[in-house]
């Protein structure tokens, strides 16, 4: 029955290579296969529980042949039994003499047992699922057969990857009579070259930390210093301890992280969040598992997402970073599953006279069919070659596959001791690659580290003030304001400046020619200001804090003995802000603006004229408290220290000059400027009540001196004395 079985699959024995001994002795052969054979696998085994018992099996691993398909035939010399098991959909059927059937997986016992693995049988196999059954069933002392059942039910895309092979092999397996020992044979070509190795795998693991999101506090000022931990096989191989982010429950990591592996020891990954404390130790914030064995295993290609477009520009922040290009991992894709490789083509059309497209085309029948899948440029080869047209449509055929895209993966945070119990989320991306590739070279890992905020200047000139609302009455009854204007960044309270005062604005003017200046970093793809603070006096580190970019100005009443009173404000969108009115007149609320005439400050760089202030929001119900003219001017720092500039009035006063204010000679403080306030207020006011009293002093007095000397001289005049 073997030799037939052999002559059936055209194995071929090497003249001299095979040495038959006694079934009780151990049996070695060495074969070659004809391209539709795969194995030979032979063992005998005697002293089974203390009786002496023989057995020799023998099973060829085919394709096609006479069964026109993957197979696998084994025969049982002592119990005569044929076996047939097709691999079809990752399944392996046996067949009886009777032809009933049962899911097996593909091995050979070694004589204990009714398909129970003894001895070194199985564990030589080159089958590395019916290793890891052998190994299930050695350790929990299970039936074989039924840890087989259970390990395809388990493990059932892992056996559909023990596809046919492509090349062929022949592996001898042989196993001694008396002790279980045994020795095998194999040929330098692998059984099936697109699995990865059954050894011990060195691999690189680079971990892409982006951002924590919504921690759990753990500090008594309700928040964290979170920072990043790594662990590999359950041992820590590193920590970010000084790259902590202070006071924060949403920080922003942007941290890469590159640590050498190898599986299967170090098959789990580990990312901790830590909170980092002055004193005592580190408490864990969360941590979750990644299974980088189970991706370095998967068909579906999880060792480096896909992008959606191929760039091999290194400055460019979607640089490719896989260690093989689309066009090698189509090839893999297609020659791992036994299909045709694909095909490239190259093709140019004239769209206009002088204007080519250039078109790529790849045919991939497993995937397409036989529809082409194309990529069409227009310009010069020189901007497109041919290298990189051909990996953009590759790239397009390996969307359409059932391999791994490009994402950022959003894990749930957990603590050991409670869990399933979120502590917040972290963002992250891992890539896997081997630490020596055979094929194509690793490349420069991608920069994910927070963007920096470019540093800006922004001045802002506070001319005059008209038409601002009285908020006061003097002791002589006239309605004025002492007014000066305030402006800062909204949300950014310890950014605010403030003018002088314009005393005893008696009709709302105020004139000022005040310098304020503004230093702040702005994100411009977040469209966001920031500004590094302490939040304490007593907190060790600044945090960031991001607002939108928006200057609130402010107008205010001064008053000596009680706060200062409110009299009107408006807010400006540096990125979109409404056109500034050409004079005081044209300055009105609810005027239309078409979309196009919104100014980008960034842009546009200066503005200036006149704008409306109100109390409180802007509603259509809203009523003008003022107007204020400014103008606008934001530079990089760059330019502002070519052009330094000093606040107020002070120097260097440039860019442009500010003379002192002309105000009117009624502009003063009262309590520094008596003679003034007597000059302008009760003179100017009681002129003629005060020319009147003094008239009447002077009456009086001489009356007073007149009835006190009269009768004297009366005396004097009659009595002659002193005559």
């Amino acid at each position: 029955e073997e030799e037939a079985l052999r002559r059936e699959f055209g194995v071929v024995e090497h003249p001299g290579a095979v040495s038959r001994a006694p079934e009780e002795q151990t049996a070695s052969r060495v074969a070659n296969v004809a391209p539709d054979a795969l194995s030979i696998r032979s063992a005998s085994a005697r002293s089974v529980g203390g009786q002496s018992s023989s057995r020799r099996s023998v099973s060829l691993h085919g394709r096609g042949g006479a069964m026109g398909g993957d197979s696998m035939i084994g025969l049982g010399r002592s119990s005569s039994q044929l076996s047939l098991s097709s691999h079809t959909s990752g399944m392996r059927r046996r067949k009886g003499p009777q032809g009933s059937s049962s899911n097996v997986l593909r091995g050979v016992s070694g004589g204990v047992g009714a398909g129970a693995p003894a001895g070194g049988g199985f564990e030589q196999t080159a089958d590395p699922f019916s290793k890891l059954v052998v190994r299930q069933s050695r350790r929990r002392g299970r039936n074989y057969e039924k840890t087989m059942d259970d390990a395809l039910q388990q493990y059932g895309d892992a056996a559909e990857l023990l596809g046919a092979p492509s090349e062929t092999n022949l592996s001898v397996v042989s196993g001694a009579a008396s002790h279980g020992a045994g020795g095998t044979t194999t040929c330098p070509i692998k059984p099936w070259p697109h699995l990865p190795d059954n050894g011990a795998v060195d691999v690189t693991v680079r971990v892409y930390v982006v951002r924590g999101i919504e921690l759990q506090a753990l500090d008594d000022t309700g928040r964290s210093d979170p920072y990043v931990c790594l662990s590999l096989g359950g041992k820590r191989v590193l920590s970010d301890k000084d790259n902590y982010i202070p006071q924060t429950l949403n920080p922003l990591f942007g941290r890469f992280f590159e640590v050498p592996a190898t599986l299967p020891r170090d098959s789990t990954l580990t990312v901790a969040l830590y909170d980092w404390d002055l004193i005592g130790g580190d408490e864990l914030i969360g941590q979750t598992h990644i299974d980088i064995e189970q991706r370095w295993l998967t068909k579906r290609r999880a060792l480096c997402g896909l992008p959606k477009s191929y760039v091999t520009d290194p400055a460019d922040p979607n640089v490719w970073r896989d260690y093989l290009t689309p066009s090698e991992i189509l090839e893999h894709w297609c020659l791992s599953r036994g299909h045709e490789p694909p095909t490239y083509e190259y093709g140019r059309e004239e769209k206009a006279p002088g204007v080519d497209e250039h078109v790529f085309t790849v045919r991939v029948p497993a995937l397409l069919g036989d529809s082409p899948l194309a990529y069409r440029f227009e310009g010069s080869l020189i901007d497109c070659p041919p290298e990189l047209g051909r990996n953009r449509v590759a790239l397009y055929a390996l969307h359409r596959t059932e391999c791994v895209r490009e994402h950022v993966e959003t894990r749930t945070l957990q603590v050991p001791d409670q869990p399933g119990m979120d502590q917040g989320k972290v963002e992250l991306f891992v890539d896997i690659f081997p630490r020596k590739p055979t094929v194509g070279e690793l490349r420069a890992p991608l920069d994910v580290s927070p963007r920096k905020p470019r540093k800006y200047e922004l001045r802002m000139v506070v001319y005059n003030t008209v038409e601002v609302i009285m908020a006061d009455v003097n002791f002589a009854g006239e309605e004025m304001s002492d007014i000066y204007v305030k402006a800062g960044i909204a949300g950014l309270d310890d950014t605010t400046q403030k003018t002088d005062v314009h005393y005893r604005s008696l009709n709302g003017t105020g004139n000022f020619n005040w310098r304020m200046v503004f230093n702040f970093g702005f994100l411009e793809v977040d469209e966001k200001v920031v500004v590094s603070k302490k939040a304490h006096f007593w907190s060790l580190d600044a945090e960031e804090i991001h607002v939108p970019p928006v200057l609130k100005i402010q107008v205010f009443d001064n008053d000596i003995f009680q706060a200062d009173e409110y009299l009107g404000s408006i807010e400006l969108n540096l990125m979109s802000m409404a056109p500034l009115a050409k004079t005081s007149k044209s300055c009105k609320l609810h005027k239309k603006v078409r979309e196009d005439e919104y100014i980008n400050l960034f842009k546009s760089r200066q503005v200036s004229g006149w704008l409306p202030v109100v109390q409180g929001d802007l509603t259509e119900d809203s009523a003008i408290t003022g107007k204020v003219e400014v103008e606008l001017q934001i530079m990089e720092v760059d330019e502002a220290e070519e052009k330094p500039v000093g606040k107020g009035q002070e120097t260097p006063n440039q860019y442009p000059f500010l003379a002192k204010p002309n105000r009117p000679a009624t502009s003063f403080f009262f309590l520094t400027s008596p003679w003034a306030s007597f000059k302008f207020i009760i003179w100017k006011r009681y002129k003629w009540w005060i020319i009147g009293f003094l008239v009447l002093a002077l009456i009086i007095t001489f009356i007073v001196l007149l009835v006190y000397t009269l009768p004297q001289a009366m005396t004097l005049k009659v009595t002659g004395v002193g005559g």
